[in-house]
C-alpha cells in the first residue's frame, strides 16, 4: 500500500498521470502483482532448478556449525519458504486488485446508480480469471516441457531417509495407491489413468497422480524427482493463492457495496451518518454470510466430494474436469463468504465506535484507530475461543469443523485489517514529521513489514504447519481403523481406495490449530 501511494503520487507531481489514467495504473500494478506470484512461488519451488535438492547442501544448524541439511529437511524448508511468499503475494495481489475495483466506486455512473456498485466485484474477479487461466496454460506448459525432458532426479538413497522420500514422493499428500506390479520388474500400470509407466517413475507421465502405497516397486524410492515434487508444489501453492485473491477482492468489493447501499455514503465519516436501522442492517449482513458460509461446506461436501488440489489428477475426463472446476469454486465461494464475514464484522465495529465515542475524531484520526484495532482484537480472540471449543466436541461434524475453521480464519484476518489501518496511519504521521513524506513512507512500511513477518514466518507459520501435519496424520490413523474395522469386499471385486490429499496451507482449512 505503501509503493501504490509513492507511486502514484509521484507520477501525479510529474505530470505522467491524471484523473482517471490513476484506474490504469492500479490496474497494472495488479497484472505485475500476479505475475510476481506465479514467477517467486516457482523460483523458491525449484521449478527454475535443474536439481533442486542435493544431498550436499551445507547449512548452519543452531549452534551455529556447518554441516550436511538432509533431504527432509531441505523439503520441509523449501515449503515454509513457499507458503510464506505465496501468502504474502497473495495478499499484495488481492489488495492491488481490490484498490483497483474501489477506484470504479468513484466513476460517474457508479455514483449515480449505487445497485451497479455490485457489479465491480463480477468484473474485477473476471479479469483476475483470464489471468488465472493463462497462468494455468504456462503451468501446464512448462510441466509438458519438464516432463519431455525427464524430471531431475536425486542421487541414490543414503541410510535411512524414508521420511524424506515419503514426503517427495507424496508431495506432501498422504499415500495413494496408485500403482499395480506388473510380472516385469521394467513397467508398471496407472490404476487411475490405466496407461503403462516405467517402474521407476515417482509420477504418471499421462495423469501427473503421484505415485506411492504398498504396491509400488521399490525402486520408486531409490530414484526420487526433486523436480517433480517442484512442479506439484508449484501448481499447488499458486492456485491456492489465487483462490485467496479471487475470495480477498470479491468479499471487500461486494462488502463495499452493501454498506454503499445502506448508508448511501462510499466513506462512512461521522456518527450521524450511521443509524440504528443501518447497524441492524450491518449485522443481519454478517450473519448471512455465516450462514452462507456454513451451507456453501456442507453443498461441497455433498455435491463435489475430495479436495480441490486434486484437480489436476481428476481433470484427465469430461467428469473429471467439472468436478475440479465445481471444487475449486466452491472453495473460493467459501473463503469469499467467510471473509466478507470479516469485512462486514469491521465495518460493525466501526460504526459503533463511531456513534458511541465521537470523541475519537473519526476514522482519520489514529486515537480511533488504535481503539477500533484493541476492541476488535479482544471481541474476536473471545469469538475464537469460543469456536475452538464448538470445533472440538465430538457433536460436530467434519462439515461443521470446517465452517468453524473458516470462520476463525476469517476473523483473523479482520484483526490483521483492522491493525493494517493503524500502522498504515502511523508510517504517514512519522514520514510527514520527518519531512520525508513519500520516501520515509516507503521505508518505514519496509521496516514494519520485516519486524512483522520474520517473526511470523520463523515461529508462527512453522507452528501451524507442524501442527496441520500432526492433524493430517492423526486423522489418517483414524480412517485407517475405520477402514480395517470395515468387512472384506465380497470375492470376485475389486476396489481401488483413495485417500483425499490435504494442502498444507498456514491455518488455512488446516485444522484446529
Amino acid at each position: 500500500q505503501a509503493a501504490h501511494t509513492c507511486l502514484h503520487s509521484m507520477l501525479t507531481r510529474l505530470g505522467i498521470v491524471t484523473g482517471n489514467s490513476h484506474f490504469g495504473i492500479s490496474c497494472f500494478e495488479m497484472i505485475v502483482f500476479w505475475t510476481t506470484l506465479q514467477i517467486v512461488v516457482a523460483r523458491i519451488a525449484g521449478v527454475m532448478e535443474d536439481n533442486p535438492f542435493s544431498r550436499d547442501r551445507q547449512s548452519r544448524n543452531e549452534a551455529g556449525a556447518m554441516g550436511v541439511m538432509t533431504l527432509a529437511a531441505q523439503v520441509r524448508a523449501r515449503h515454509a519458504k513457499m507458503k510464506c511468499w505465496a501468502t504474502l503475494l497473495s495478499h499484495m495481489s488481492g489488495f492491488s486488485s481490490l484498490t483497483t475495483g474501489h477506484m470504479m466506486f468513484e466513476f460517474q455512473f457508479f455514483r449515480d446508480y449505487h445497485w451497479a456498485t455490485f457489479l465491480i466485484a463480477p468484473l474485477i474477479m473476471s479479469v483476475q480469471l483470464i489471468l488465472a487461466n493463462l497462468s494455468r496454460l504456462i503451468r501446464q506448459r512448462v510441466g509438458d516441457n519438464q516432463k519431455a525432458k525427464g524430471y531431475s532426479e536425486l542421487s541414490q538413497p543414503q541410510g535411512n531417509d524414508k521420511e524424506m522420500r515419503e514426503i517427495l514422493v507424496q508431495g506432501n499428500t498422504r499415500p495413494q495407491e496408485g500403482m499395480t506390479k506388473l510380472p516385469s520388474d521394467s513397467e508398471s500400470i496407472c490404476e487411475h489413468c490405466r496407461k503403462q509407466i516405467e517402474s521407476d517413475s515417482l509420477f504418471c507421465r499421462h495423469c501427473s497422480k503421484p505415485v506411492s502405497g504398498k504396491h509400488v516397486n521399490t525402486k520408486l524410492f531409490d530414484r526420487a524427482h526433486g523436480k517433480a515434487w517442484a512442479l506439484h508444489m508449484w501448481q499447488e501453492e499458486t492456485t491456492e493463492a489465487e483462490n485467496d485473491v479471487f475470495a480477498l477482492t470479491g468479499s471487500f468489493l461486494l462488502v463495499r457495496a452493501i454498506t454503499l447501499c445502506i448508508t448511501h455514503e462510499l466513506e462512512v465519516e461521522s456518527g450521524a451518518q450511521v443509524t440504528t436501522g443501518s447497524l441492524v442492517w450491518i449485522c443481519l449482513a454478517a450473519i448471512g454470510f455465516a450462514g452462507t458460509t456454513i451451507l456453501a461446506v456442507g453443498l461441497q461436501h455433498n455435491y463435489f466430494p475430495g479436495h480441490e488440489e486434486e484437480h489436476d489428477h481428476d481433470a484427465a475426463n469430461k467428469a473429471g474436469k467439472r468436478l475440479a472446476l465445481g471444487r475449486r469454486v466452491g472453495m473460493v465461494f467459501q473463503i469469499t463468504m467467510a471473509m466478507s464475514l470479516a469485512w462486514t464484522a469491521l465495518e460493525f465495529f466501526k460504526w459503533v465506535i463511531l456513534k458511541i465515542l465521537p470523541v475519537l475524531g473519526g476514522p482519520e484520526a489514529s486515537a480511533f484507530r488504535v481503539v477500533l484495532s484493541l476492541i476488535v482484537s479482544w471481541v474476536v480472540l473471545q469469538l475464537v475461543r469460543g469456536l475452538d471449543y464448538l470445533a472440538d466436541l465430538e457433536e460436530t461434524g467434519e462439515d461443521a469443523d470446517v465452517a468453524i475453521v473458516m470462520i476463525i480464519n476469517a476473523l483473523g484476518i479482520c484483526v490483521g485489517f483492522s491493525w493494517e489501518n493503524s500502522f498504515h496511519l502511523a508510517v504517514e504521521v512519522v514520514a510527514t514529521e520527518v519531512g520525508v513524506q513519500l520516501l520515509g513512507q516507503l521505508v518505514l512500511a519496509a521496516i514494519v513489514a520485516y519486524t512483522a513477518i520474520v517473526p511470523w514466518r520463523r515461529h508462527i507459520l512453522g507452528k501451524v504447519m507442524l501442527l496441520d501435519e500432526e492433524r493430517q496424520r492423526r486423522k489418517q490413523k483414524e480412517e485407517e481403523a475405520q477402514s480395517a474395522a470395515k468387512p472384506p469386499a465380497p470375492a470376485g471385486t475389486s476396489s481401488t481406495s483413495s485417500l483425499a490429499s490435504t494442502a498444507v496451507a498456514g491455518g488455512k482449512g488446516g485444522g484446529k490449530a
